[in-house]
């Protein structure tokens, strides 16, 4: 386990909710995504990257969005329109450690693709759903829960 990872009941007020979702292909992970809202800048943001597959070394990236229909049109075409996802919500309670006083999630370097990746850990899952279908309502959904839902931070 990493040195960021720790259980802090005096924490409970600053957590953070990622969405993950992973494009599943042939039982492989072709593309996956964390998307989270920053309710400092009011936008989504989205830290992703397709698997790499032999050499091919695919380059992360990151996007934000205000708005969730606009955010779901692009999921369903980098993830695919009827793909099968996996689908898991994590709940960190150290992110708003890791900013720099004024600093918001979108704008800041520490919230990348690997770090979210390198802290896919059990311990910060809230809940996940294997090999389920990307529909548009439930997507949306989800999308407004991670606005909606928020710590008091």
């Amino acid at each position: 386990m990493s040195e960021f990872l720790y259980n802090d009941s005096e924490l409970q007020q600053d957590t953070f909710l990622i969405l993950c979702l992973e494009e599943v292909d042939d039982d492989d992970i072709d593309n996956r995504v964390f998307i989270g809202w920053c309710n400092g800048t009011k936008n989504f943001f989205v830290r992703g990257k397709r698997t790499d597959i032999g050499t091919r070394e695919f380059v992360p990236y990151t996007f934000h969005s205000e708005n969730a229909i606009k955010l779901y049109n692009f999921l369903e075409f980098v993830l695919g329109e009827n793909a099968n996802m996996n689908i898991v919500l994590y709940n960190y309670n150290n992110i708003y450690s890791l900013l720099k006083a004024g600093e918001n999630c979108i704008g800041t370097n520490v919230l990348t693709y690997e770090f979210f990746e390198s802290h896919m850990d059990k311990d910060y899952e809230i809940s996940g759903y294997d090999m389920a279908k990307l529909s548009r309502n439930h997507m949306l959904r989800y999308l407004n829960m991670l606005k909606d839902v928020r710590s008091w931070v």
